[in-house]
Order: structure tokens, then C-alpha cells, then sequence
């Protein structure tokens, strides 16, 4: 299992308002093959680049390709919405910190046990990735976005 299995795993398990069922039915694919298209046990019949796209679509979540760019040594790094960022420079300071404080926070949850699984992994990595988001928006915004 890999950051990849687990990302496939979670994005379509993981959803706070879908059930994998209506992920499943929104994609085109039955539950049980797309749910045994994430199981990380199986070693077959694994989503396709396509399927993996929908369910990213579907989710609204980008677990998948983050972790494609990592096995491949990279980051995936999405672009801001310019109408959706901060409104100002405080705003998007305060929204950096508190992505920052939630990596600080899945780490201390994923070291309380003294061990790191491989899903601990990726959501500390998931959480650094937003972090990083934000810190990349925070710069994009600085010539846009009026002082306090």
C-alpha cells in the first residue's frame, strides 16, 4: 500500500456529504467495481486515469493527483480562484496560519502513538499541500488585495 492506494481509498470513502454509493452512481460505475477498484489489497483492476479524474470531479478533492505528483517527485499545486481569495492581506495571513496549524495538528494525532501508518503519511501530506496552497495564494493575492 502506497500514498496512491490510500488516496484512491479516501477519496471515494472519505467524502463528508456523499456516500461511496452515490459517488459511485454519479461517476458511471457500480459500487461494487469502483469499490473494489480502490481496495489497495487488490492488485487488478484498478481505476483507470479517466475513472480517477471523475471521482476527483465528483469529490471536488485533488488526493489522487497529489499523490501521482509525488510518486513522481513533483507537487501538484492548484491555482487559486482570483474571485474566491482573501479580501485582504490580514485574511490571508490568518487563512495561511490556520492551514499551517492544522499540519502541526495531524502530526501530533499521527506521532501520539509513536508510529506513522501510511495513511497517517498522507494525510499529513494532504495537510502540508494545503498549506502550501494557501501560502501560494497569499502570494499570488499581495498585488491584488487592498492593505488593511
Amino acid at each position: 500500500m502506497d500514498q496512491l492506494d490510500v488516496a484512491n481509498h479516501s477519496t471515494l470513502h472519505a467524502h463528508p456529504d456523499l456516500s461511496a454509493e452515490e459517488i459511485a452512481a454519479r461517476i458511471g460505475v457500480g459500487y461494487a467495481v469502483l469499490n473494489n477498484k480502490v481496495n489497495w489489497a487488490a492488485d487488478q483492476n484498478k481505476l483507470s486515469q479517466r475513472e480517477a479524474i471523475s471521482l476527483q470531479l465528483v469529490t471536488n478533492t485533488r488526493d489522487i493527483i497529489s499523490a501521482e505528483c509525488q510518486i513522481l517527485g513533483g507537487r501538484y499545486v492548484r491555482d487559486s480562484d482570483q474571485e474566491g481569495g482573501a479580501r485582504n492581506i490580514a485574511e490571508a495571513v490568518l487563512i495561511a496560519a490556520a492551514e499551517n496549524g492544522d499540519v502541526a495538528r495531524v502530526i501530533q494525532d499521527a506521532l501520539s502513538d509513536g508510529r506513522l501508518t501510511a495513511r497517517e503519511h498522507a494525510r499529513i501530506r494532504g495537510e502540508v499541500d494545503d498549506a502550501v496552497d494557501a501560502l501560494n495564494q497569499l502570494l499570488r493575492a499581495l498585488p491584488r488585495i487592498e492593505s488593511v
